[in-house]
């Protein structure tokens, strides 16, 4: 077969499509979406070191092919003629060094899944407070520290008397009268406990004749605040005690205590439908089945089964909860956000597989195509299926790194393996997960022991302190004509009357969530990587509160709607950010729309603020942390209320 008859195959012309900057089909790296341009860019061939990448996820190419430009501006005459007869080749061809950028970056192949990593990490509560306090806790630190750093002072001003006294170093003495050095002396204290040692303390000391004047001290202690901890804890007891007690005097029992009847009626709907909704998510394994055998095409068909499938999912659940189940506001909540869960978990595992089943098609043809027409073609089109098959050989590479087959793809594509994805605390499919030993069953008890608590304080927080001001309030909007004064003044009443309610039951329900409930399933299915929190409370702007608040979700995000916005409708990062922002603000209005049952559109609207909020703390106010932090509590503290009152009121 000659080049011409190359040029009109389907398959070639698809590759051509994957690296020509000017097609609308053009593979884009989800990581640098940015083009970097360079004077003379030496693209390699990375052939030789594929075999490395269990231990490096970059390979460095060899120099076995010269800079494309070169290619190009010395055709040869064939090549002229092919050229002459497709335009589209000449194009490529013109800007493939523009191109492999997106593929290579510093003579390094960039994966297009190093945008997610997963690793053993504990989360901030265990690592920072449960654990220290349970393992190692020993009473108060800091008179051990100080009553020790006392006794290294002492000591020294005993031993510079009695040096002074015995007539020693008289040099040192007569260059200490003159002030002309110093004695430095570093202390560091055991107090018995190695979590509570104190860190070196160092002590400048001056001495002048028989006088010792510290001009300098710098002392460095290590704090434990674990007390607090357990004081926050007995607290909040104390008043779902006082509040518990105050109810049972005002109406003799707790029957009619509305919440907790919410818990426990239509227990059985709401477990078939959450049931329902676990096992309908089971068809996105169907359709990688079918692609694996070879019945349908992912990327003619298997990618519009799996969208059209997650609209299907998403749109009938969502209907189910709000329309076709008589079901109570909580139940409404857990079932939506289980949904999204679900959907989110598909459409990773999904299009995880089909990337590489669009991969392992490429690498298929690419292999073959070489093998067949090294010796016709030209060494342009050469170069370009080479690169085709290096860069599909790196990608599968570094996603095959397990020693257990069933574990690699397309072995990966079983139930047991989904059902393994569903039970893990992630929503970003990949082959393998951080894992740990065994299980710690005194630890499982202790999360669930957690789980349950916290759902018994929110359900007398919200029984005593939300209920009654949101049902007042609901009545005056229903029953009373009421001008916008009068309905504004009742606003700000009931603002200022379920902030502090709703602001414990903010941070309650992100303790159950983030910590109790994840860390529960992680360990039970050994999943290591506890990040599912950052220290979110100490965020400056809310561009960090955004991704470190909820780290699954995020991560989700960023692959699959950021980046993946990016290559595939080749939006900008700007474009990318407003995108994710949106989607992620309408699905935080769909939640709205299934407490409240009607559209309003206030929670999108903040979360859409975020962005020109970000911008200031990041621009204007850049170099105001501390200013930044008390704005960002501000918030967090008022616009659960004011978002929650807005709902009711309007």
């Amino acid at each position: 077969m000659t080049d011409r008859d190359l040029l009109k195959d389907e398959e070639f012309i698809e590759i051509q499509k994957l690296n020509s900057v000017e097609s609308d089909h053009r593979r884009h790296s989800i990581v640098y979406d940015k083009i970097m341009t360079a004077k003379e860019p030496q693209l390699k061939n990375p052939t030789d070191e594929i075999n490395k990448i269990n231990e490096h996820l970059l390979v460095r190419n060899n120099e076995k092919h010269n800079d494309l430009r070169k290619i190009i501006s010395h055709q040869t005459e064939e090549d002229t003629k092919l050229l002459h007869n497709d335009e589209f080749l000449k194009r490529y061809l013109k800007n493939l060094h523009i191109a492999e950028k997106r593929r290579y970056r510093n003579e390094s192949i960039v994966s297009f899944f190093s945008d997610v990593d997963f690793d053993n990490r504990p989360s901030i509560f265990d690592g920072a407070i449960n654990e220290p306090y349970l393992s190692s806790f020993n009473g108060p630190v800091l008179e051990k520290q100080i009553k020790a750093f006392e006794k290294s002072k002492k000591e020294l001003k005993r031993e510079k008397n009695l040096e002074k006294q015995l007539g020693i170093n008289t040099d040192n003495d007569r260059h200490e009268a003159n002030g002309e050095s110093k004695s430095v002396i570093s202390s560091t204290v055991d107090t018995e406990t190695p979590s509570m040692s104190t860190s070196a303390s160092t002590t400048d000391l001056t001495a002048n004749s028989s006088t010792y004047n510290y001009q300098r001290t710098q002392t460095k202690y290590i704090l434990n605040f674990s007390g607090l901890y357990v004081m926050f804890w007995m607290i909040l007891g104390l008043i779902i005690l006082k509040g518990l007690i105050d109810y049972k005097s005002e109406h003799g029992d707790f029957r009619n205590f509305e919440i907790l009847n919410i818990f426990v009626t239509k227990k059985m709907e709401v477990f078939k439908l959450d049931f329902s909704m676990y096992v309908a998510s089971y068809a996105v394994v169907l359709i990688q089945w079918l692609v694996k055998k070879n019945i349908i095409q992912w990327k003619n068909t298997g990618i519009w089964l799996a969208s059209l499938y997650e609209f299907f999912f998403m749109t009938f659940f969502y209907y189910a909860i709000l329309c076709l189940v008589d079901l109570h506001w909580i139940s409404r909540i857990y079932l939506f956000l289980h949904s999204v869960v679900f959907l989110m978990k598909m459409h990773s595992y999904s299009f995880f597989n089909g990337y590489l089943w669009c991969i392992t098609k490429e690498l298929s043809y690419s292999t073959k195509a070489l093998a067949k027409y090294k010796d016709t073609a030209s060494e342009n089109i050469i170069q370009v299926l080479e690169r085709s098959r290096d860069f599909c050989q790196f990608e599968l590479s570094t996603q095959t790194v397990s020693t257990e087959s069933e574990k690699n793809f397309p072995d990966n594509i079983t139930v047991g393996n989904y059902f393994m994805f569903t039970m893990f605390p992630a929503v970003v499919y990949q082959f393998e997960y951080p894992r740990t030993q065994k299980i710690r069953w005194g630890y499982v008890l202790e999360k669930i022991c957690a789980i349950f608590g916290t759902i018994f304080i929110l359900i007398v927080v919200a029984q005593l302190f939300m209920l009654p001001p949101i049902e007042r309030a609901l009545k005056f909007r229903i029953h009373k004509w009421a001008n916008g004064t009068e309905r504004t003044v009742e606003w700000f009443y009931l603002v200022a009357e379920i902030d502090p309610g709703l602001t414990v039951i903010y941070m309650l329900c992100f303790y159950l969530i983030w910590d109790a409930i994840l860390n529960c399933f992680a360990e039970l299915t050994r999943f290591a990587d506890r990040y599912f929190y950052g220290d979110w409370w100490n965020c400056v702007s809310w561009s960090e509160f955004a991704r470190i608040w909820n780290v699954p979700v995020h991560k989700f995000l960023v692959r699959h709607v950021y980046h993946a916005s990016m290559n595939n409708w080749k939006l900008n990062r700007v474009q990318a950010t407003m995108f994710t922002f949106i989607l992620s603000s309408i699905f935080h209005e769909l939640a709205m729309i299934i407490i409240w049952k009607r559209l309003r559109g206030y929670l999108f609207l903040f979360q859409m603020s975020q962005l020109p909020m970000a911008y200031v703390s990041t621009t204007i106010l850049k170099d105001k942390a501390v200013f930044n932090n008390v704005l960002f509590w501000c918030g967090v503290c008022s616009g659960p209320a004011v978002i929650i009152a807005l709902y009711t009121m309007f």
